[in-house]
């Protein structure tokens, strides 16, 4: 018993990256589980996440925007510019995030379940590397379990990127 939670507490670098990837991959089903328990459908259905789609289309052709709609008149979005171009009102951060998965060809909810797949990782490591592998596992349990940040695991919106960009930044 002792030697294995030695073993947790400091694992050997090829280890501590499997942990990562396995911790990172239960958290995602663990996440598509919560969804489809929760009867979440897997389709767009937020303003937000179809203007991030919207925009990982356009820069997939490596567009911010295109020549304003022939049918602006008849569109009502306020997070749509339909006038004088065809664009998201957002920032491209996001819209750069899901344009791997346009590319694919992959369904819009792969790419933020990949990103959050490899958050709970990066956590994971973060606190290994600065306390040992038991705060480690800890800290990654903790992120999937909260449920505000799983719950948008399967939505092509900024949450899962922001915490994605600040935990790179922490590990850098």
């Amino acid at each position: 018993m002792a030697a294995g939670l030695d073993f947790l507490r400091a694992p050997p670098p090829k280890a501590r990256y499997l942990a990562a990837v396995a911790l990172g991959a239960i958290a995602a089903a663990a996440a598509v589980w919560r969804a489809w328990s929760a009867d979440q459908p897997l389709y767009p259905m937020l303003h937000d996440e179809h203007s991030y789609l919207l925009q990982a289309q356009h820069l997939s052709h490596l567009r911010l925007w295109f020549a304003q709609h022939e049918l602006a008149d008849f569109f009502e979005s306020f997070h749509i510019l339909v006038e004088p171009v065809y664009a998201s009102i957002y920032w491209p951060g996001t819209g750069l995030m899901n344009v791997w998965g346009v590319w694919l060809g992959l369904p819009h909810h792969a790419v933020p379940l990949v990103l959050y797949a490899t958050l709970v990782a990066l956590v994971y490591l973060i606190a290994a590397e600065a306390i040992d592998g038991v705060a480690g596992v800890l800290a990654a349990l903790l992120l999937a379990a909260q449920p505000h940040l799983s719950a948008f695991a399967t939505l092509a919106m900024s949450q899962v990127p922001s915490a994605l960009l600040g935990a790179a930044l922490l590990w850098s």
